[in-house]
């Protein structure tokens, strides 16, 4: 488990699980719930098949996994092999299938994960050399809605002042469509107590100091790319040099590395919109807030003047 960035301040920790909006579950009183369950290969870029289904509440992931496709399972059914005769290549090869439930890696297994109504679980096949990433840009914005397992926080968007507009619009569609609450601040606003307890969407250039700090650890997080003076840089799961852009922005997402459980709690999420100019920043703040479904399936994006790129570009065979 990745460490955090900051050392958690004790006395905080008991108004930081309080300050949790845990909503009743949807499995109360019901006897079935709908959920999603959505199959890809490498880092999302194939999807295989996308079933929404209806199960008996109080079922897991792996259980409704088994209602659409054939599972395959070692260690007592705690992890999944085979899905559709695709296979863990290991110890041959360094490819296995991961789950993430409403974008969130999972930190538990698919046997013991209890899905509440409206769930999206999303297994991918994929090399495991590459960046370990604690939640995925797909199913955007259920991080927000859903959050994992009946748990969500609230959300603050930070913003440069450049981008209040965009800030402003992104709130007001998060919170008219979505439903979500979602306030703004400038990143001197937010205190270190409200950066470990919330979901942080970060509108900004590579200056602000959340992205810097952000930047600065992009290994230990597992962003798959990161600034280099006035460069975006991608390396492959081997450390050499995949890509640079030099006008391009990046959206990336990783769970909360300010958390106090750590950033595989599957409590919040930080979603960085950030890149080399601030034109090319408002025109990927624009996917966001106008066309969504362009992120469903894929891990993170580079965005230039030219091409919309799939994070990692250069994934492990």
């Amino acid at each position: 488990m990745k460490k955090n960035l900051l050392i958690a301040i004790p006395i905080v920790v008991i108004a930081i699980i309080s300050a949790y909006h845990l909503y009743p579950s949807e499995n109360q009183n019901q006897e079935t719930i709908s959920a999603t369950i959505i199959i890809t290969k490498n880092f999302g870029r194939e999807v295989i098949q996308e079933n929404t289904l209806t199960i008996p509440a109080g079922s897991s992931a792996l259980d409704a996994l088994k209602k659409v496709a054939e599972v395959e399972t070692s260690y007592g059914g705690g992890f999944v092999t085979s899905i559709n005769n695709m296979k863990s290549g290991y110890p041959d090869e360094k490819s296995d299938w991961f789950y993430y439930v409403n974008g969130f890696f999972a930190n538990k297994g698919a046997s013991n994960y209890i899905m509440t109504g409206g769930d999206s679980i999303r297994w991918d096949y994929h090399n495991w050399e590459s960046q370990s990433q604690s939640a995925i840009l797909a199913d955007y914005p259920k991080h927000f809605v859903k959050g994992y397992g009946g748990k969500i926080s609230p959300t603050v968007i930070i913003y440069d002042d450049e981008f209040s507009t965009e800030a402003s619009k992104l709130k007001k569609q998060l919170n008219s469509q979505h439903g979500i609450n979602a306030t703004c601040m400038q990143a001197e606003e937010v205190s270190n107590t409200e950066k470990m307890r919330v979901n942080l969407i970060i509108l900004a250039t590579p200056n602000n100091p959340i992205v810097s700090e952000l930047n600065e650890n992009h290994q230990k997080i597992g962003f798959i790319a990161f600034f280099d003076r006035n460069l975006i840089i991608e390396k492959d799961h081997k450390g050499s040099l995949c890509g640079q852009y030099s006008n391009a922005c990046m959206i990336q997402i990783t769970q909360n590395v300010w958390n106090p459980k750590g950033n595989l709690a599957c409590e919040n999420v930080i979603l960085v919109i950030s890149g080399t100019n601030a034109e090319i920043i408002r025109s990927s703040i624009d996917i966001l807030i106008q066309d969504s479904y362009e992120l469903e399936s894929y891990f993170g994006l580079i965005i230039t003047e030219q091409n919309t790129l799939i994070l990692p570009t250069c994934p492990a065979d």
